[in-house]
């Protein structure tokens, strides 16, 4: 879920046991930048929920702070 004027993506990755992958995600915030925004990655492995496996701050907005 993304805060009020924000846009960004999503994706489902199928892997094997020990497989890795890279992924990109975007976000943009289109009303207001934001430095230092705490996101998150919630984990669901075959419909089983695993919650937050991982977090990490981010800057959206703006070229530099």
């Amino acid at each position: 879920m993304l805060p009020d004027g924000w846009t960004g993506s999503e994706a489902t990755v199928q892997l094997g046991p020990r497989e890795q992958h890279n992924i990109t995600l975007t976000m943009s915030a289109t009303d207001a930048a934001c430095r230092r925004q705490p996101i998150a990655l919630d984990l669901t492995v075959d419909g089983q929920p695993f919650g937050q496996v991982a977090e990490a701050l981010v800057t959206v907005g703006g070229e530099r702070f």
